[in-house]
């Protein structure tokens, strides 16, 4: 058979080449011919191969380096001390058998898959991973084992391994399951960090609890079982100094372990070996043998290690339950005694690996060695020169987030379900030793696993040579470590030791009440210290009245004069935190308080402010509010209905106004909402000048009388200035009246605006009357940014270079330029008088204002026009320069009252809470402003 490459290159479709062959006795062939390959796509198929090339690399040396064979061997002895102590702590007090064996076989069974599933996922992120058997369900494990037991006594099963097997395996199963599970719905929905939401009192009795169980294991591995509660009450004084003898080198290698392990990891491993060493020396000097100390329960037996099941299919074979459960070995009296634990083992296995994922994110720059980049260039696919196994790349380490750690906990506890096995969990103490053994890498992982996986077909018969103190040293340690950093520095780091009584107080009730009833206890005890450290805080952040609490508004010197005389009958309440049921009574309180009538002596009614006519709330630093808290408002309105006092309302957010509106607690006459305090001093300090004071009315007077007894350019212009003078304390009259021939008088109607034509700009003096400056509040960009940007989401879920951010930045712009000339949406910025000139601002800076200025009463102004401004500056320059001074020390004057309110600002922002407990009454009230 012959082939002519040409001729086929040369077709692109599929084509029957029968003419192409020879020889194929007379058959056909069809064939696909793909088209030649474009440069780009070579490059492509050229990068895939390098890389596959390079993966391959990298795993054949990293394979064959002594530090894969040193490290799976060094870890192995991890494995296997808590496989063990796993095992043993699950105790069976109405058996007469001993199950440790097909338990540490279980424990083998999770290393075994659900390990590889950890490495795979995030061992190339995190180097020294190491997940073994976890021991922090070890508790646990050992209550639903009791529990079985306890109901298989009642029907005579005691003895009967297999269905003890079946139900144990199968309630773990599911309760793995379910953490599992919980785990990852954990990290899709953002609560990776579960453990934050709880308070750090309950998490500190939490972990004290499981650390103190910890040490019990511990004593019971030694004692054979034996419980601390036993020992200690026991009058046997022969069983005491028995146990004491058995417990002794495990506490005191594992407090060695405590002291040595933060100044180097590897005294860990060391200490773990010095143990057995010293053991095996121990043996030699009392010219015993091994056998003679397995009986004195030095060692583990091989008894205790052995188990013959009756079907090879069942526990702890892998997936065995299954076929454990067809041949109905399941014991459901016992599997729904156990529910009840399964529920807090995992919630609280679900906090456990929040916590955990957190400490081995951050544990991550421990263990990453300088990183080396690796070149383009990749070498040959097998190359006999070893390389360093941390040459990756910086997106290979450390490159992983802390939802997907948390997702890895999940996924292995359901495989751990799903195959039979007991929890795995990366051993952060365990793989700084690693590390320091150049064990980091992937390959020395897997061969641990593979190594455990041989233990398990020979039945642990290496255990039986290892002593038992070097197994429940490490949980000794874990003891001193969890004890260490949840109850004794968790003391001198709570200020509050109220609070931190809560930890020691979850461990007492853990061992009485249960772990879940004790975690309940703590968290209401918790909840109750913070409502009593929250009430003593105080919801009331400042207290101020009208007398020391001012508005932006400009008022001439007879209306502050008033305002001095009479701006205690408005009062200011600041409120801060959450408003909730703790503390909205004591709200409640004060502000009924401001209208208390009741008959006091002379000398101290003389002390007693005014009732007040107008109540302003500001609500701008207040978090929230509950329930409660808006049946509160609802009351003050109700009050100050009763006593004619108007209510404002400032500083609502749009979700608690709309709470509050939900509620009923809607606007009227007596009740408005305002966005800010400053609007509502403004609206208040008018209402009380129109109403109480009666100062418009007098200033219609004062226009009607000034146009009985005036022309119009008879003295008006000099009595504008002669205003200003007055209200500033200036002598500008004398040299500023020459400008009179320049000037043009200017009436306005109430409610005419100021500017109709643009022609008319320049200084305009104020003769008499009342005018009102305001301006839109969508021409603000920080006004429309703030408005626009107002939603839910955390910072920690923006992206800044999103396409919604450029959406809502276009949007900014397009209400910037849409209302800028827009004058429905205003809000005043300024309410002025005789002593005062318009426009000011653009003719000193040129700057185009975006005021309205409406009359509120009559006015009659003098308008001096800029482009004669401009001619007097050739004509008559000191004139020009001293209007140009009075022009500035009116500016200088309006920036003296905004430091002023900024000062007020920051005084209320900074000021302590006034209110502790209790009832104010009007006395104490007064003493408390005359503070301020």
């Amino acid at each position: 058979m012959s082939y002519s490459p040409h001729r086929a290159r040369a077709a692109s479709t599929p084509t029957e080449l029968s003419d192409l062959f020879e020889g194929n006795g007379g058959k056909s062939y069809t064939i696909p011919i793909l088209p030649p390959e474009t440069p780009s796509s070579s490059k492509r198929s050229a990068k895939v191969i390098e890389k596959k090339e390079s993966a391959l690399s990298n795993f054949y040396n990293e394979i064959f380096q002594p530090s894969t064979v040193v490290g799976g061997f060094v870890f192995l002895l991890y494995h296997l001390v808590f496989c063990m102590a796993q095992a043993s702590a699950i105790t069976r007090p109405n058996a007469t058998g001993n199950t440790v064996g097909p338990l540490a076989k279980m424990a083998s069974i999770g290393i075994i898959f659900a390990s590889p599933l950890f490495i795979f996922s995030v061992g190339n992120a995190i180097p020294a991973v190491y997940p073994t058997s976890d021991l922090f369900l070890a508790p646990f494990f050992a209550q639903l084992a009791a529990v079985i037991d306890e109901e298989l006594a009642k029907d005579g099963l005691e003895n009967d391994d297999v269905v003890f097997l079946t139900t144990f395996t199968a309630i773990t199963s599911v309760a793995l399951l379910t953490s599992g599970l919980l785990a990852i719905l954990a990290s899709v929905v953002k609560l990776a960090n579960l453990g934050a939401f709880l308070p750090y009192t309950v998490l500190c009795g939490f972990f004290s609890t499981i650390g103190l169980l910890m040490y019990t294991l511990a004593f019971s591995i030694d004692t054979g079982g034996m419980k601390v509660s036993q020992v200690i009450f026991s009058n046997d004084r022969a069983l005491q100094l028995k146990c004491l003898i058995h417990h002794l080198p495990s506490f005191l290698v594992g407090t060695t372990m405590h002291y040595a392990a933060p100044k180097n990891p590897f005294y860990v491993l060391f200490l773990v070996m010095i143990s057995i060493i010293l053991s095996y020396l121990a043996i030699m000097v009392t010219g015993s043998n091994l056998e003679e100390a397995r009986n004195e329960q030095w060692f583990w037996r091989s008894t205790d290690l052995e188990y013959e099941s009756v079907d090879q299919w069942d526990p702890p074979t892998p997936c065995g339950l299954y076929h454990s459960l067809h041949h109905k070995n399941l014991h459901m009296k016992a599997f729904k005694a156990g529910i009840p634990t399964v529920v807090a083992l995992a919630f609280l296995y679900l906090i456990r690996c929040s916590l955990h994922a957190a400490a081995l994110k951050k544990n991550i720059p421990n263990l990453t060695r300088k990183i080396v980049s690796q070149s383009p260039l990749t070498p040959s696919p097998f190359p006999r020169k070893r390389q360093d196994s941390t040459q990756k790349t910086k997106s290979e380490i450390g490159n992983v987030t802390l939802q997907k750690i948390l997702a890895t906990y999940g996924i292995s506890q359901v495989a751990a379900a799903i195959t039979g096995g007991l929890p795995i969990a990366p051993a952060v103490a365990a793989s700084m030793t690693l590390f320091k053994l150049k064990a980091e890498a992937t390959p020395p992982q897997y061969f641990s696993c593979l190594l455990v996986g041989i233990a398990y077909l020979r039945n642990f018969d290496i255990v039986g040579y290892i002593p038992k103190p070097a197994f429940s040293c490490l949980l000794v340690l874990a003891f001193l470590d969890m004890s260490k950093k949840w109850l004794i520095e968790s003391f001198f780091n709570t200020r509050n030791k109220y609070e931190w009584a809560v930890a020691p107080v979850i461990v007492i009730f853990a061992f009485t009440l249960g772990l879940l009833n004790a975690i309940i206890i703590g968290l209401v005890l918790s909840t109750f210290i913070f409502v009593a450290s929250f009430y003593r805080v105080g919801v009331v952040k400042f207290l101020a009245n009208g007398l020391t609490l001012r508005s932006t508004i400009e008022r001439n010197t007879r209306n502050a004069e008033l305002l001095d005389q009479n701006g205690d009958l408005i009062q200011v309440c600041v409120l801060q935190g959450y408003v909730f049921f703790g503390n909205a009574n004591s709200v409640l309180s004060y502000i009924s308080s401001m209208f208390d009538d009741e008959d006091l002596p002379d000398e101290e009614a003389r002390l007693l402010p005014p009732l007040p006519k107008h109540l302003i709330i500001d609500l701008t630093i207040v978090s929230g509010l509950d329930t409660s808290a808006i049946d509160l408002f609802r009351e003050i309105a109700s009050i100050c209905t009763k006593n004619r006092c108007r209510l404002y309302l400032t500083g609502l957010t749009p979700d608690l106004k709309a709470s509050l509106l939900y509620a009923g607690v809607k606007g009227s006459s007596t009740l408005s909402y305002v966005s800010d305090m400053d609007i509502a001093l403004g609206q208040a300090e008018d209402t009380l000048l129109t109403h109480f004071c009666k100062v418009e009315e007098y200033d219609r007077n004062e226009a009607i009388s000034r146009r009985r007894t005036l022309s119009y350019s008879e003295d008006g212009f000099r009595y504008a200035l002669k205003m200003i003078d007055q209200t500033h304390f200036t002598n500008f009259e004398m040299i500023l009246c020459k400008l009179e021939p320049h000037t043009i008088v200017v009436e306005l109607k109430q409610g005419e605006n100021l500017f109709q034509s643009d022609n008319n700009r320049g200084f305009y003096f104020i003769e008499f009357g009342r005018l009102r400056i305001q301006r839109d509040a969508s021409v603000s960009t920080v006004e429309a940014s703030m408005h626009t940007y107002n939603h839910q989401a955390s910072i920690g879920q923006l992206n800044a270079r999103s396409p919604m951010i450029g959406k809502q930045g276009a949007l900014i712009k397009n209400l910037v330029e849409q209302n800028r000339y827009n004058e429905e949406r205003t809000f005043r910025l300024t309410r002025i008088g005789p002593g005062w000139v318009v426009g000011s601002i653009e003719g000193m800076t040129g700057m185009r204002s975006q005021g309205v200025t409406i009359a509120i009463t009559p006015c009659r102004l003098h308008l001096l026009p800029y482009h004669k401004v401009k001619e007097l500056e050739e004509q008559d320059p000191f004139l020009v320069l001293n209007l140009l001074k009075m022009i500035s020390h009116l500016g200088a004057k309006r920036q003296e009252r905004t430091i002023m309110h900024l000062s007020n600002l920051f005084r209320i922002l900074n000021s302590p809470a006034p209110l502790t407990h209790g009832k104010i009454e009007r006395l104490t009230l007064s003493r408390l402003q005359n503070k301020f």
